[in-house]
């Protein structure tokens, strides 16, 4: 159903997440001889108010998962888990990032 993906506004939506991702960089670069990280999640499909529509259509949350190589839509706590990592000392070395949590989607378009 080609009614699973949302059309309108595209164009907006997809320059703004390219937009975090320069911002990040250059936030990243800016204050990192102050020892301050920028790191960016950049969330994919999540369980959430904006996509419940589609959720609870059956034919439209099929299409949904059919795009994304691990077979299933994110939960909260796949975001929530990627800010968590980045907000700890196991990240103390990574600034300037941009972390896909899509379940592979972006891999997946080239």
């Amino acid at each position: 159903s080609e009614r699973a993906i949302p059309k309108v506004h595209l164009a907006v939506y997809s320059s703004t997440k390219a937009a975090m991702s320069m911002f990040t960089k250059s936030i990243a670069v800016e204050y990192a001889r102050r020892n301050i990280r920028c790191n960016c999640v950049n969330p994919g499909i999540i369980n959430s108010g904006m996509i419940k529509p589609y959720l609870d259509d059956p034919e439209a949350r099929k299409v949904l998962e059919s795009r994304l190589p691990m077979g299933r839509i994110g939960e909260p706590r796949d975001v929530a888990n990627a800010v968590l990592f980045f907000a700890s000392e196991e990240s103390s070395w990574i600034t300037g990032t941009t972390l896909n949590v899509d379940g592979g989607r972006s891999a997946s378009e080239g």
